[in-house]
């Protein structure tokens, strides 16, 4: 096996099926995950994206460009002090910074959420029980009624035999992005001026890229415990591994000749 299927792909696409022949491994095939997007009378096939490489990009490029204007524009201020005032023309460029940063915050929050709900096999049940009656959690129930951090430090814990996710480094990083987070889709004018003052703290750099930190650290453990997931794992964070699925002889091989197209 090599990663020669991945030469000039695109890591933002959902990872390839690879079949291997049981009877003879060194046979196996590569073939994508395609899908039909079907719009205003057209229908368009492609390789189906990775939801979490996706949000997770549109995390990294607004934050880039975030960064590029707080390094030109607000650290500045603080090696020599220009005044409470900035003119017009600088505040449009403080503007268009909040409108990076709130997307860099949103899509950030969300790749992890998108990769907490894919951690979640189908078939695993979460069952609890108050007052004699147990309530059976299904996988689409979780993702509806629980919160994402009760899917990263009891869900994902149970599924991936993780250690107690609220004592690592990036968990209170975590907390603080949810919060944030929550404070701009939840918007209270009452609190604005306080949101939008964080929003230009330095730190709040650390905080976005910390989806990037918490994948990698649950991508450990479905390396270790859980190697089914890593079809599912994103590209690019340390783990990109495909998990083949084998097959006899006989199936292979009419597998191989269905998709290739080939009849006799």
């Amino acid at each position: 096996m090599n990663d020669k299927y991945r030469k000039n792909k695109d890591p933002r696409i959902k990872k390839p099926h690879i079949i291997i022949n049981r009877d003879c491994i060194w046979k196996y095939f590569v073939f994508d995950t395609n899908w039909v997007l079907v719009f205003d009378s057209l229908e368009t096939m492609m390789t189906k994206p990775n939801d979490v490489a996706i949000y997770s990009s549109i995390a990294d490029k607004n934050l880039h460009s975030a960064e590029l204007f707080y390094n030109e524009n607000i650290l500045p201020r603080h090696k020599n002090y220009s005044g409470s005032f900035p003119s017009e023309e600088t505040q449009k460029k403080y503007f268009d910074y909040f409108e990076l940063i709130i997307q860099a915050i949103i899509f950030s929050y969300t790749s992890i959420e998108a990769f907490a709900n894919i951690c979640i096999p189908s078939d695993y049940e979460y069952i609890t029980e108050k007052d004699g009656i147990k309530t059976i959690y299904s996988k689409e129930a979780i993702e509806r009624k629980f919160a994402l951090k009760d899917k990263l430090k009891n869900h994902l814990k149970n599924i991936l035999k993780t250690p107690d996710v609220t004592q690592t480094n990036w968990w209170n990083k975590f907390i603080i992005l949810e919060e944030i987070r929550n404070e701009i889709i939840h918007t209270k004018p009452s609190k604005s001026e306080h949101r939008y003052s964080k929003l230009l703290e330095h730190k709040i750099f650390e905080i976005i890229k910390v989806h990037k930190t918490i994948i990698e650290y649950f991508g450990k453990y479905i390396n270790e415990n859980h190697k089914v997931l890593l079809d599912e794992f994103p590209y690019n964070f340390g783990f990109d591994e495909v998990y083949p699925a084998t097959m006899s002889g006989k199936a292979y091989d009419k597998s191989y000749r269905n998709m290739n197209n080939i009849t006799h």
